[in-house]
């Protein structure tokens, strides 16, 4: 006769009873399950404590909201310097694409000198050695504004003095830019005197826009225009369009892409 009054907790779990032909081994699934959910004290009693278990803590895991980054972006903004925009046409898609930065342009020395007194100030300068004897003007211009970095742009074809002359300005290193084949723009051509919006007329003038579509680009008036460019002409010495166009075009005022549509009305 089995012995009743045994200790053992296992021995008093209660047994489904048996129906039909109900094996041994289709009870024993009943049993365990028995073990876990009528008597939960006993597995904890069998499982051996470790010093980790009482000590150990959950913490609920801190989400951050939605609209939060966990690194800010800030937009850097780049000047690129350049008469005629050889080197920008070369710089400025690479710029866009792998350092998504805010493009500034200036393709004379007054347009440089107009950024510094509207106070725009960004993170980098890249100028183009092609800007000759004012290249270090230019590069003083920008140090003195605020500019932290201003990197030199040359090519191949450029000698050593110019690198020299912009390093002693003030440049923080030089940048070589492959792939530009283009003539230097004149020394001293009357191109780099003229006011930012003079340049843009002759640019315009240049890609065959008419001075009633210039004067509707620029919100000016047509007659305004049409005294634009008897300033300029008076500027190069010339009195005709074509000729203003060729003079801006030597002192690489001129990018060498057509960036707007002709328009003719």
């Amino acid at each position: 006769m089995t012995d009743m009054t045994s200790t053992d907790p296992a021995a008093v779990l209660p047994v489904a009873p048996e129906r039909g032909e109900m094996g041994v081994s289709s009870m024993a699934p009943a049993l365990v399950r028995n073990d876990r959910i009528n008597r939960p004290e006993t597995m904890a009693q069998s499982r051996p404590a470790t010093p980790t278990s009482t000590a150990r803590m959950d913490v609920p895991r801190q989400r951050l909201p939605t609209n939060h980054t966990v690194i800010s972006h800030h937009q850097d903004t780049v000047l690129l310097a350049d008469p005629g925009g050889a080197l920008d046409e070369v710089l400025r898609p690479a710029l866009l694409q792998f350092a998504d930065c805010r493009i500034v342009h200036a393709g004379s020395v007054s347009e440089v000198t107009d950024l510094v007194d509207r106070g725009v100030v960004g993170d980098l300068a890249m100028v183009s050695l092609r800007f000759r004897s004012n290249t270090p003007v230019v590069i003083r211009k920008l140090r003195e504004a605020g500019w932290p970095r201003v990197l030199a742009l040359t090519t191949a074809a450029v000698p050593v003095a110019p690198v020299i002359d912009a390093i002693k300005a003030g440049a923080s290193g030089v940048l070589s830019v492959a792939g530009v084949i283009e003539s230097q723009p004149e020394e001293n051509n009357p191109s780099q005197n003229l006011s930012p919006r003079e340049l843009e007329v002759v640019r315009l003038v240049a890609d065959g826009w008419s001075n009633k579509a210039i004067a509707s680009q620029l919100s000016l008036s047509a007659l305004t225009v049409k005294n634009h460019l008897a300033r300029i002409g008076r500027k190069f010495g010339v009195g005709d369009r074509a000729h203003i166009v060729a003079i801006a075009c030597r002192g690489g005022v001129i990018p060498n892409s057509i960036r707007q549509p002709r328009r003719f009305d």
